[in-house]
């Protein structure tokens, strides 16, 4: 049942299922409803279309290509976006930048309106501040460097703010970006571990209106952990995006 959804048809209904692998509809239905209670399908609206859940990637049902992995992420992205009105990202580190491999706009944000394939400085984003912190301090001075040699305020403002938020992110999990990139935007942001060690990837939630309340970041800091968690077992070994 798990192989009739494909990149070409990513929604189905039971029906087409069932005329797929040759069951009864009836049988079919309560088949997918047990897959949607274990997560494997996910129910779209009230059409009662079915799509693919992360958890089918634990199983090793499917090699995602990076597309594959961003278009997979999105739905859950999405959700998030729409909650809490604001942008959520999925970036790659790339060196000293972050590559923005999907984006999800929620409700009215007020930021750049980055695209897919963008690039970012990594103290100039929230995807970019968990990739490092969650980077040996080493390793993360090593990749700072050449921006701090160059002697810009701005760059060593940010820097004292990244340095600043690091003490919450070691309790928490995720980091707050709140007024350093924007006076009045506020973000949150969690890393994953990919398959590749040497490439870092993170989620963030930008665009919530600042100042928040604690309340709200917690929150959404335990929803981006929760969706890393999902994703972690679906990311590429191999990772490549350099254009």
């Amino acid at each position: 049942m798990l192989r009739c959804f494909t990149p070409e048809r990513p929604e189905l209904g039971a029906s087409e299922i069932a005329r797929s692998v040759g069951l009864t509809q009836p049988t079919v239905w309560r088949l997918c409803q047990t897959l949607i209670a274990l997560g494997y399908l996910v129910q779209q609206g009230s059409g009662g279309k079915l799509r693919l859940g992360l958890p089918v990637l634990q199983l090793g049902h499917a090699v995602l290509a990076s597309e594959d992995f961003g278009q997979l992420a999105r739905p859950y992205m999405q959700e998030i976006a729409t909650r809490y009105r604001a942008g959520v990202s999925l970036g790659l580190q790339d060196g000293a930048e972050m590559l923005y491999l999907q984006r999800c706009i929620g409700g009215s944000v007020r930021f750049a309106n980055w695209t897919i394939g963008s690039r970012v400085g990594m103290l100039d984003s929230a995807m970019g501040w968990a990739c490092l912190a969650a980077l040996p301090a080493k390793a993360g001075q090593a990749i700072l460097q050449p921006a701090l040699a160059s002697g810009q305020p701005r760059t060593a403002e940010l820097a004292r703010a990244f340095e600043a938020a690091l003490p919450a992110f070691r309790k928490k999990g995720f980091i707050v970006v709140q007024g350093a990139l924007s006076p009045d935007i506020c973000s949150v942001a969690v890393p994953l571990r990919s398959g590749d060690p040497t490439k870092g990837m993170a989620l963030s939630c930008g665009g919530v209106d600042s100042p928040s309340t604690p309340a709200l970041l917690d929150q959404l800091g335990a929803d981006l952990l929760e969706l890393a968690g999902l994703l972690e077992p679906a990311v590429p070994r191999a990772m490549d995006y350099r254009e």
